[in-house]
């Protein structure tokens, strides 16, 4: 099989590969996306929430890369739950950027997606460590009757701080607004929702809380979403994101719910879904990973050394200097002319005759690639490559060279005939 077949089959393959992979990505765009993405139609995505907000004259944007960039005065949403973990964590150098720009005025919007609250903000899930221990603890609690929500307490209005966080028995609670900007709101209904702890440091005003279960008190309310400042930013957190689902946005008062946080807390500007951690997103290349990883410094470092080694190496030691302009080879009349002079003196006719046989010798085998070689090496190797013609005056050049000592004709006419012969040897 020749290279050029073989390269076309593999083109071929690698074709048929990327279309697969096409369809494959095409397909999980739909009805088989993750869930809570905005791209996902089935009952488990958030595709209707994106298209009301769109509806209502939100600008909206889908986030299919990492958080290094997020535009100023945003509103970036994370939608995920316990059972459906993030495709990729947020990076050391994410989680820097993300407080950063919650401190520069943008608001983050997260609904049970676990393990994207950076630990400087104060705010966690209890489960982070090990997510399955809620449904662990759900099968294993006792089911209890829900209670009707109670009336509101008093001094559950704005600005005071959350009672401590109770354990949640049950797998479906209803939240009860507790904050003014959302007083009017329905009661909503939260599935799975998890147990948020918030730091002392942190001054979070509750936003929505559970109904105290039979023969608990009222003011034992846990907290199912809070809110809190953070710079010129805000944090919003909701314990479950199920009401935000296509099969719950509707019955769950989740639309109404959500409109009411962004209109209350959220900035005017772009509402960005985070599909590249929650969602579908592209793949991260190397340098994303070295500059995650904050290997960025030393590769720095590396480049700095290798220009200075570059610089050293390329530096000149004295001031330039001007091309020396070098004679051209010696022509044949003006060697022989000179060879000839000189072997006059001593009275050697054929030293000189064997001496410029040699030299023409040579320039032939240059001539052919063929280095230095004798006489007869070097007619062996011409004819044995087909240069018959070039093998013949290599052939008249040695006799000449051997003859030298004996012949008696006249040294410009023997140079002659070694210049005619390598004109033969160079011209083939």
């Amino acid at each position: 099989m020749s290279v050029r077949r073989a390269a076309f089959r593999l083109f071929l393959l690698a074709g048929a590969a990327l279309l697969v992979l096409t369809l494959v990505r095409v397909a999980e765009r739909g009805r088989f996306a993750r869930p809570y993405s905005t791209y996902g139609s089935g009952a488990g995505g958030a595709r209707a929430l994106f298209l009301l907000l769109g509806e209502l004259g939100y600008p909206l944007a889908r986030w299919s890369q990492d958080l290094a960039r997020l535009p100023p005065n945003a509103t970036l949403i994370a939608l995920g739950s316990c059972q459906s973990p993030a495709a990729r964590p947020l990076s050391r150098y994410e989680r820097t950027e993300l407080v950063s720009f919650i401190e520069r005025g943008g608001v983050l919007l997260v609904a049970g997606a676990r393990n994207y609250l950076p630990s400087e903000l104060g705010v966690r899930f209890e489960d982070d460590a090990d997510c399955d221990s809620a449904s662990e603890r759900a099968e294993e609690a006792e089911a209890e009757p829900e209670a009707a929500p109670p009336a509101r307490d008093a001094g559950a209005d704005a600005g005071v701080p959350p009672a401590p966080l109770q354990p949640i028995r049950a797998d479906a609670v209803w939240a009860v607004p507790l904050a003014r900007s959302l007083e009017g709101l329905p009661i909503v209904h939260f599935d799975k929702p998890g147990e948020l702890h918030v730091e002392e440091f942190t001054l979070a005003e509750p936003l929505l809380g559970a109904p105290a279960a039979a023969g608990e008190q009222s003011e034992d309310m846990t907290a199912l979403a809070i809110t809190f400042r953070r710079g010129l930013g805000r944090v919003i957190v909701l314990s479950s994101a199920s009401m935000l689902q296509n099969a719950e946005l509707d019955g769950s008062e989740g639309a109404t719910l959500f409109t009411r946080l962004l209109r209350s807390y959220a900035n005017p500007g772009l509402l960005i879904f985070d599909e590249y951690h929650l969602g579908l997103g592209e793949r991260r290349s190397l340098m994303q990973y070295l500059r995650n990883a904050g290997a960025m410094p030393l590769i720095a470092q590396l480049l700095f050394a290798v220009g200075c080694l570059l610089w050293r190496r390329g530096a000149r030691l004295g001031t330039p200097q001007p091309a020396r302009s070098v004679a051209g080879p010696l022509g044949t009349i003006s060697f022989v002319t000179a060879l000839g002079a000189l072997y006059r003196r001593v009275g050697d006719r054929g030293a000189a005759i064997r001496l410029i046989a040699r030299a023409a010798l040579l320039r032939v085998a240059q001539h052919h690639a063929l280095g230095t070689l004798k006489a007869s090496a070097l007619e062996g190797e011409l004819t044995r490559r087909g240069a018959s013609r070039a093998a013949a005056a290599v052939k008249d050049i040695a006799r000449m060279g051997g003859s030298a000592s004996t012949s008696t004709e006249p040294l410009p006419a023997i140079v002659r005939r070694i210049d005619a012969a390598v004109d033969s040897a160079l011209a083939e």
